[in-house]
């Protein structure tokens, strides 16, 4: 399920089942104090989250990109933040669409359609998000997380939304596109020493190779060897069930960031 904070609409992350894409609310750390509160109007902001997620996957159904930009200027004048719409509508939406293609109940004209919905609203939203973040480049400095997608997985979009989300927690990332051969790979890593190397998965057949992956960078010394977590799509829906010398996560929320800005 998709938990938001009942107060301040931030996004907190998804929890068991994660097939079950309804929203929930709790109350964050720093809403707490509040929660004596609350009272109609922070239900009535819940049925909201819950008609901007119906509207977006109908705007994708049917292939109306300028209703979902609508949509997403709509939520983002109840305050709802760039990065919470990408993480807690739009990659659920992104699931959704994962499961109907398995199960075969998607178009590939669907299917398509919801793809440029999707790079649409993360080129709108990253625009808005970027205006308020420093100008410094991310990629001028070294890098203390590296994302890239297991070999044979061709969905950037994911990798997109997490190292914005990294961004905004003021982590320097930079996605490694497209994904370099295991040498190459490895000695990046050790070029680059990134605290955290962050892999996509998006089917159990990709586990191979990022077995293989997580291997080798095991192998580092201390001095340079990150941790490597593994998440998308294939651990979300439990198609894999470990990978060695990897954590599995299942939901970006949990990864502990420190936010400067927080």
């Amino acid at each position: 399920m998709l938990k938001w904070c009942a107060f301040c609409q931030q996004f907190q992350g998804e929890i068991p089942p994660y097939e079950d894409l309804g929203i929930t609310h709790s109350v964050c750390r720093d809403c707490q104090p509040k929660a004596l509160e609350f009272d109609d109007s922070h239900i009535a902001h819940a049925q909201l989250l819950r008609t901007f997620h119906e509207r977006l996957f109908a705007a994708g159904l049917h292939g109306d990109l300028a209703s979902a930009e609508r949509i997403i200027e709509d939520a983002m004048l109840f305050k709802i933040r760039g990065v919470d719409l990408l993480l807690g509508i739009m990659a659920p939406i992104m699931h959704q669409v994962g499961e109907a293609w398995r199960r075969d109940t998607l178009s590939v004209t669907q299917e398509r359609s919801f793809s440029e919905l999707c790079r649409r609203i993360y080129d709108l939203v990253a625009a808005k998000m970027r205006m308020s973040l420093s100008d410094g480049s991310p990629e001028a400095e070294r890098p203390e997380a590296l994302l890239f997608n297991a070999p044979a997985n061709r969905h950037r979009l994911g990798l997109r939304i997490i190292a914005l989300w990294l961004e905004q927690k003021g982590l320097r990332a930079r996605i490694v596109e497209p994904t370099p051969g295991l040498d190459e790979l490895v000695e990046l890593v050790s070029s680059t020493r990134p605290k955290l190397v962050l892999i996509s998965i998006a089917v159990a057949e990709q586990a191979v190779g990022v077995i293989a992956i997580a291997a080798r960078i095991t192998e580092l010394p201390a001095a340079v060897r990150p941790s490597v977590l593994v998440g998308g799509y294939a651990v979300k829906s439990g198609m894999i069930s470990s990978i060695p010398h990897a954590e599995l996560l299942a939901d970006i929320n949990l990864l502990a960031v420190a936010n400067p800005a927080a």
